[in-house]
Order: structure tokens, then sequence, then C-alpha cells
């Protein structure tokens, strides 16, 4: 039995038969069952995905070899993966060529310590042990290094350095040692750094420290300018190569004032000075001026540098060679039962007589006072004035330890001035310096005098001004 469909129908038009519907494709010509769509599906084959699809289309991706099927889920419509399940698996190929053997691996030579490892034919990335420090080491091709393990501790100090020091005012080097070792046992290195602008040379210093990398010893060259008088503070550094250990030095230079005028200058605590050593008698000028002068029977040293005078037998004859002094200081330390004595007198006449100290009797001048022409006589025993009074000048001492007796302006003897020799006014005592010049000094620059030797000397040995 023959149908008949609509005539000129319109794309989309629908026509139901024997309960069938049908749809118009226009682009087909033919009206199609829409129980399986409107339009039939195409299959795709392309890179790419092809363009205005229609849901129940198929893409075969070529560049993957992957099959898509454009669906949609009722808000959005997407190409969606199709998959199955996996093939049977191919056959296997055949096994590739074999690699290169690798490297020989190295062993670990046990030695009984490190002088005993070998430095001759090693390859690098040989290992060995030494059994001393149970420390593990590899040659790097040039020398064994220290393979470190577990947690690297910092250097330890085993010599502390000072946390003050003075430096040579006369321009000598001073060496500080500050020694260190490492736990793991790696090598020390060194090093200082200053607190100053950039880590600039201190003024104080005319050189660079020089550092003994086997010792530890720090060597410090001084200035001679008394215009770089002043403090620096270093930092010292012990490294192993991983972590520092470091210590805090405070250095300090002075200078004796009016340093340019200096007649006569002897320390007991310089060897270029007083050297038990080479003579027992010697005593040389550190001035410059080269006047050297003899000890008639020195006493001891002692272990701080004080050589012992005793009651009339030690004593020093400077005669002529300070006449021209216009001030002087000595640095002395009395001892108990120190109760009388005369710095310097006359030998000629044993009656002039300078910086007399007794603790009972004030019947006698202090000093003998006679002034350079245009000069005042300043005394001082520890910045005290005693006036003419021996006990005064007594009294300012401190015994059994250092003290600084100074005068200025005093015109003295041109001939025959000696130390320690005038009859019954001596007690043995200790002396640590004399110091002599040729120009006054202000009371200013006296007190300077005994606190440059306060410093060197320490607070708790020397007597405040």
């Amino acid at each position: 039995m023959a149908y008949n469909f609509p005539d000129s129908p319109s794309n989309g038009d629908t026509f139901t038969l024997n309960g069938v519907t049908y749809a118009y494709n226009s682009t087909k010509g033919v009206w199609k069952d829409t129980a399986v769509g409107v339009l039939p599906a195409t299959v795709t084959s392309s890179d790419t995905a092809p363009l205005n699809p229609k849901a129940g289309d198929l893409w075969y991706r070529t560049d993957v070899s992957s099959l898509y099927v454009y669906y949609s889920d009722g808000s959005s419509s997407q190409w969606v993966g199709v998959s199955g399940p996996a093939g049977p698996a191919g056959p296997a190929g055949t096994d590739g060529a074999d690699g290169a053997d690798g490297a020989d691996g190295r062993s670990v030579i046990s030695y009984a310590n490190f002088a005993a490892f070998p430095t001759t034919s090693n390859t690098a990335g040989d290992f060995a042990f030494a059994q001393d420090t149970k420390a593990l080491y590899m040659w790097d091709g040039t020398e064994w290094d220290r393979v470190a393990l577990g947690n690297d501790e910092s250097p330890v100090i085993t010599t502390e350095p000072p946390t003050t020091f003075k430096l040579n005012s006369d321009g000598t080097t001073s060496t500080v040692a500050m020694v260190a070792q490492d736990p793991e046992g790696f090598d020390i290195t060194y090093g200082i750094a200053y607190k100053t602008t950039n880590n600039a040379r201190p003024s104080q210093l005319s050189a660079d420290t020089t550092i003994n990398q086997s010792t530890g010893v720090y060597t410090f060259t001084p200035t001679t300018t008394a215009a770089n008088t002043g403090s620096f503070t270093a930092r010292l550094s012990a490294s192993d190569g991983a972590r520092i250990t470091t210590r805090l030095v405070d250095f300090n230079l002075a200078f004796l004032p009016q340093a340019a005028n200096l007649l006569g200058r002897y320390e007991f605590s310089n060897t270029n000075s007083y050297d038990p050593a080479v003579s027992t008698t010697a005593l040389n000028d550190l001035s410059g001026n080269a006047n050297h002068q003899t000890i008639v029977n020195p006493g001891s040293l002692s272990a701080d540098k004080h050589l012992t005078f005793t009651i009339n037998s030690t004593y020093i004859n400077f005669g002529g060679n300070m006449s021209g002094q216009k001030s002087w200081a000595v640095i002395f330390r009395p001892s108990t039962g120190f109760n009388q004595h005369v710095m310097f007198d006359n030998a000629a006449s044993d009656n002039v007589y300078y910086s007399t100290f007794h603790s009972t009797s004030s019947n006698a001048y202090y000093g003998y006072q006679t002034a350079w022409a245009g000069e005042t006589v300043i005394d001082r025993v520890n910045g005290t004035n005693p006036g003419t009074n021996r006990i005064n000048a007594y009294n300012a001492l401190t015994l059994n330890q250092t003290n600084s007796v100074q005068a200025s302006g005093l015109q003295m003897a041109n001939t025959d001035m000696i130390y320690n020799t005038y009859p019954s006014y001596h007690a043995t005592h200790e002396v640590y310096a004399f110091v002599f010049w040729d120009t006054p000094l202000t009371l200013t620059e006296m007190e300077e005098v005994h606190n440059y030797y306060r410093d060197e000397l320490g607070t708790a040995n020397m007597a405040a001004w």
C-alpha cells in the first residue's frame, strides 16, 4: 500500500504514520524517523574537532588514536571520550643492547692516623679512615678532605687571649696568642677584624697584623706617632670552615707626655732597658740619648718587673747626665716596714736631698725647693701635694702597691745626683721606672704619666691618682 507524505515540506516538518513520526531533512531531501534522531549522526576523522557538531556525532581523533562522541547532558554539550575494554597485550619486543659497565667502587682503607695517609698514587674519590680520630677522609685529586658526619661543632678555644692589651709606645711589636682546636678534627684558620668603618686598620697600628696559622699567634706593630694614641677593639676568630668561634680584645696605645723632651727613660720591665740575662748592672736609656747608667749591688727582679733597692746598698749615680732635667718621675713600690726614704741626694754634700718621706717626723723639709728660673715647683705623690711635710708625703703612699712620685720645675744638682744613698733615710723598696725630661710638666701631664704606668701595671696593682 502506498503512503503519500506532504508535498513541498520545509526542513524540520514532521509527519506521523502508523505511530511513527518522521522529520523532513531539506539538506538530504528525505523524511527521517525521529526515533534515531532528527538528523543522522556523522563520523569525522581528523586531528581537530569538527565544526558545528550535533548530539550523537562521532569524532576519531587521528593524532592520539582516540574516539569521542558529542554528548548533551541537558545543560551543556561537549566531546566525551569513548572507552572500552583494553585489548590484549601485544608481543614482547626484543631486548636492547647491554649498557657499559659502571666504574669500580672505592674501598675505604683504614690507617693509624692522618699522618699515615698516602700522598701519591691516589685517585679522586678514594676514601681513608683515621683510627685515632675515627674520621673519614676523601681524596679530591689534590689533598685529603675530611668528610663531615652528624652535627658540626664550633672550634674550642684552648688558649684564651687577654681581654685587654697595651701596645708598646716605642713601636716594637707585641704578640697575642689564641689557640683553638676543632672537635671534628678539621684544620683551624685564624682571622682578625677591627671594629672600625669598613674594617679599616686602626690608626694605632703602623702595619697590618700578621697571623701564624700554625700557632695562633697574632703580631701587632704599633705606630710611634703620639697623635694616634687611643684604643681599638679587635675580633680574633678561629674557623673550621663551617663554624667560627671569636674573642674580642681591647687594645690601647698610650705615650708618655712630652716624649720629644725625654732626657732619660729607664724601665725594668723592658729588656731593652734592663735585661738580667745579659747584665744585672747595666741600665740602658730608652729615650735615645744613650744616657746609660750602672746599678751598684742590684737586688732581685720581681715577677712583675720591679727591681729591689736595699738599704744603703743598691744605688745608681745618675751624675751629670741628668743635669739638664727639669722634671722627673719615679715609679716605685714600698713594702710593709717602709717608713723613711730620700729619693735623690747630692753625694758631694749629702745635704741636698729631694722628696723625703717619713712616717713620724715632719721636722725636715719634704723637698729641696730650688726652682728653675721662671718656673714653679710642682711636687706630687700619687696626685697629692705634700707641701713641705714629710708625713704628708708618706701618708700619700700606698704600701705594697706601686706609686708615682714626681717633681716639675725643680733645679737639682748638676753633678753627683744619686738615687738611694742618703744616710739613715732608706728602707728596702722596689722600682719599676725612672723618667727624666728637660722641660717642665704641667699637673695634667704629671697625671698622664701616673696613669700611663697604672694602665701598664693594672689598676689593682698601682694606687690611683
